[in-house]
């Protein structure tokens, strides 16, 4: 039988694993600017006492993560919807 205490520890390991894993390829791709990280202005900042003594600071923010040139990419989509469309003005032309 498998002590629940070690699973639990292997599955926060692996978890851990594939968080950092996670992390290093997010920050690869916006450190090459490829991934652009848009900040809110949602964020909560909450101060509880901590009872060990003193207080503790919760922060919590909202971001959402951009692929850089989307703007440019859906651009490049209307465009082409656009010469789409005169294909099939031109093709009914024939």
């Amino acid at each position: 039988m498998i002590n629940i205490e070690y699973a639990s520890d292997i599955a926060k390991r692996i978890s851990r694993q594939r968080d950092d894993q996670l992390l290093k390829q997010l920050n690869w791709l916006v450190s090459r600017g490829l991934l652009v990280i848009e900040r809110y202005d949602n964020f909560n900042l909450t101060t509880f006492p901590d009872p060990n003594g003193g207080y503790k600071i919760l922060y919590s923010e909202d971001f959402q993560l951009v692929v850089k040139d989307k703007e440019y990419i859906e651009r490049l989509e209307k465009e082409l919807e656009k010469l789409r469309k005169i294909e099939k003005v031109l093709g009914e032309l024939k």
